[in-house]
């Protein structure tokens, strides 16, 4: 149990927080239906704050930084890779640059990546010192507590037997909600097909794995980019967000 848990099973008051003052009022409704609705802390946001668009902007990257769709899922077909993710880091490192060069966000404030693993933290901070030296690109505890304008979250692990056998710490529903809660206006989230459509034998599994599941069904509402990065099919997909107050 983590430390909340374990106060809360003895018996320790707990008050909800059911306001967001960081995420857009999309991404909160998604946090709100598949994290907090157990809780019953109505949780939701009354913010619509949005990343300026990006001229000149081409393929993927213009779709993953769309600025009318604020959560993106970026999902692709490699299947072999554990702890280091080479075709995430060519998906998500020109991502990364046109947020630093196009949209003028920096590494202390502006732009974050979430991952899983040290190996693909240190393969990202190599390409992106800059961003490394604003502690910009770390792992999931060591961001929590943390916000950026924009947050790219690299699944990493794509190999099936690899999941399957790391599920508890990958698939982990508290550890996932650290990483998708932490963007002020702007989340993209790339994985495998194996993270997105896995089908574990039991039901713990199964039930920690469909928070990606969701999160991928309810953000395929338009398919905004399909091409080929890195030898791999890759698809990026989100849901516009709706104006105020319609």
């Amino acid at each position: 149990r983590s430390t909340f848990e374990s106060l809360l099973a003895r018996g320790f008051p707990a008050v909800g927080l059911d306001r967001s003052f960081r995420l857009h009022a999309m991404h909160a409704e998604f946090l709100e239906n598949h994290v907090y609705r157990e809780d019953g802390v109505g949780f939701h946001s009354e913010l619509d704050h949005t990343l300026p668009p990006g001229r000149g902007l081409r393929g993927h990257v213009a779709a993953a930084l769309a600025p009318e769709y604020p959560v993106v899922v970026v999902e692709h077909t490699e299947a072999a890779s554990l702890k280091q993710n080479d075709v995430e880091l060519e998906i998500v490192a020109p991502i990364l640059r046109a947020a630093v060069d196009r949209l003028g966000l920096d590494g202390r404030d502006g732009v974050g990546v979430v991952v899983p693993h040290r190996a693909q933290r240190a393969a990202l901070q190599r390409r992106f010192p800059e961003l490394a030296e604003g502690g910009a690109i770390d792992t999931v505890e060591r961001f929590q507590g943390g916000e950026r304008d924009l947050i790219v979250v690299s699944a990493t692990a794509s190999d099936p037997e690899f999941v399957l056998a790391e599920a508890s710490f990958l698939l982990n529903p508290n550890r996932l909600n650290v990483a998708f809660s932490r963007p002020r206006k702007k989340l993209v989230v790339v994985g495998s097909t194996t993270i997105f459509r896995l089908m574990p034998p039991d039901l713990q599994t199964f039930e920690d794995a469909l928070l990606w599941k969701r999160l991928r069904y309810e953000f395929s509402a338009e398919v905004l980019w399909e091409g080929v990065i890195a030898g791999a099919d890759v698809r990026v997909s989100g849901r516009r967000a709706e104006p105020r107050g319609t």
